[in-house]
């Protein structure tokens, strides 16, 4: 596919172009039609002028547990306020420790295993946040927990299925 650009004063329509090719086995042409069309419209600003950096993504520690309501249970947490959006994830969470400590991973593994579930686990709490947000009767609390934590097992499967075993549970 081409595409090529007219002059601005170029007349509006169809026509033909002819393309020919010199390659070492001879001449290859064809020949086309074109629409001229006219050139999209400028983007209007949207009434937001400050640029979308997207939310704060970080671990929450053990010993910060108390500050964010945290236990061995908990996934992570998301807090959409009007500024800003904080997405918090529990770096000791029971399974997510359990699987980068069990097995025998160089720093260098563990840490590439964790940028990965930071991340993935992450866009999973945001999704499961906006899905729940609206809904006029809200799930209960152990529910939603439970989710979290199937969420985190499931994206320990996707980043190295060897790092959960779910025999063990």
């Amino acid at each position: 596919m081409w595409t090529l650009l007219a002059q601005e004063d170029a007349p509006l329509g169809d026509g033909k172009i002819e393309a020919v090719l010199i390659t070492p086995n001879g001449l290859l042409s064809a020949t086309a039609t074109v629409r001229v069309v006219e050139p999209p419209r400028e983007r209007r600003p949207t009434e937001k002028d400050e640029p979308d950096t997207g939310p704060d993504i970080r671990w929450v520690e053990r010993e910060d547990w108390d500050q964010h309501d945290f236990t061995e249970r908990t996934v992570g947490q998301v807090n959409i306020g009007a500024e800003a959006t904080d997405i918090l994830v529990n770096r000791h969470q029971r399974t997510l420790n359990s699987a980068l400590h069990k097995r025998r991973l160089s720093p260098t593994e563990v840490k590439t295993r964790e940028d990965k579930y930071l991340f993935a686990v992450a866009c999973g709490l945001y999704r499961q946040e906006a899905a729940t947000r609206d809904l006029t009767e809200q799930p209960d609390s152990e529910y939603v927990l439970q989710e979290h934590e199937r969420l985190g097992e499931a994206v320990l499967l996707a980043v190295d299925e060897r790092l959960i075993d779910l025999d063990d549970e």
